[in-house]
């Protein structure tokens, strides 16, 4: 019993981490956006998630919040 609330805990904890809508940032092709993302990642020290698809490819999210962020920024 101990083992199956410890799962679910885990599973818990990492369904949390991911939490809010993420965009791949493949799907990014303007340049400035994506120097106002690397340049947002390493002050905020925040993470972006690496997710493997179906066909075994690696795709990298980040949160959405991060891409509206630097889209107000790279509008000014």
């Amino acid at each position: 019993m101990k083992k199956l609330g410890f799962a679910l805990a885990v599973l818990g904890i990492f369904y949390l981490s991911y939490g809010g809508e993420k965009v791949n940032l493949n799907t990014i092709k303007d340049k400035k956006m994506i120097k106002c993302l690397s340049k947002y990642i390493k002050e905020h020290r925040t993470h972006v998630t690496m997710i493997i698809n179906k066909n075994g490819e690696r795709e990298l999210h980040i949160p959405e919040e991060y891409v509206e962020y630097c889209k107000k920024k790279t509008k000014n």
